[in-house]
């Protein structure tokens, strides 16, 4: 188990970069839609979270998909959450997420357990807690440090054979032509790189396993492998 701590981080997340709650929310309910079905009908991605959670269910041992306890870290509008409780089996499910009105939000439409998120730890979670535990665009843009916190607080909290999964962009990816054409074409918000073999290093001298990686644009149709940020699968030992 991970023991290091970051006492003296002093890292103060804010709420800026988010979809502007009262805005999304009264324009899907004009339509009588959901956030999520919004979101999809205007970027024109129709099933991508769909496409997302499938795939990393594709990757996780039938055998880890009984009831499950899970976290995610940064639930933003909840449609990666409408989509795992859809194709897992969820009896406990904690969440993360720093900007204050989607926190509500999230919490009473999926009936969460909303932990207090200081963007940096996962101190509301008890230790070896956790079977599923879930990112998703969130080691994009946060400081390497704070990334590295969460890495440790990861492993502090996942189980036996826990699964984890996220998504990050690797500097190998960058070297790539596909890499330089997709980010000419997406607005400056994704910003932060990870080095590949840091990551992977991380979680292998602390025993875990990876069981699969894949592509967000080509999960979810719209581009080929080694476009996007790429999502890995882990198991705990």
């Amino acid at each position: 188990m991970s023991k290091i701590k970051f006492q003296n981080l002093n890292y103060n997340p804010k709420e800026n970069g988010y979809y502007n709650f009262k805005k999304l929310k009264e324009n899907a309910d004009s339509k009588s839609m959901s956030v999520c079905e919004f979101l999809q009908e205007q970027a024109n991605t129709c099933g991508c979270f769909e496409s997302v959670i499938s795939k990393i269910k594709s990757f996780v041992p039938k055998d880890t998909l009984g009831d499950l306890n899970a976290l995610e870290i940064g639930g933003g509008t909840g449609c990666f959450i409408e989509e795992t409780i859809k194709q897992f089996k969820i009896k406990h499910y904690e969440s993360y997420e720093v900007h204050t009105e989607w926190s509500e939000y999230i919490t009473q439409r999926y009936n969460l357990i909303q932990r207090k998120c200081n963007g940096y730890n996962l101190n509301g979670t008890a230790d070896n807690s956790i079977k599923l535990l879930l990112a998703h665009g969130v080691f994009v843009y946060l400081p390497f440090r704070v990334t590295l916190s969460y890495f440790h607080e990861i492993i502090r909290v996942s189980d036996r054979k826990a699964v984890v999964v996220f998504d990050y962009f690797s500097f190998e990816d960058m070297l790539t032509d596909k890499q330089e054409s997709y980010f000419k074409n997406i607005p400056n918000t994704y910003h932060v790189f990870l080095d590949d073999l840091f990551v992977k290093n991380f979680f292998s001298n602390h025993n875990y396993r990876i069981l699969g990686e894949f592509y967000f644009e080509e999960a979810i149709g719209r581009g080929k492998k080694g476009m996007g940020q790429k999502y890995i699968v882990l198991q705990s030992p």
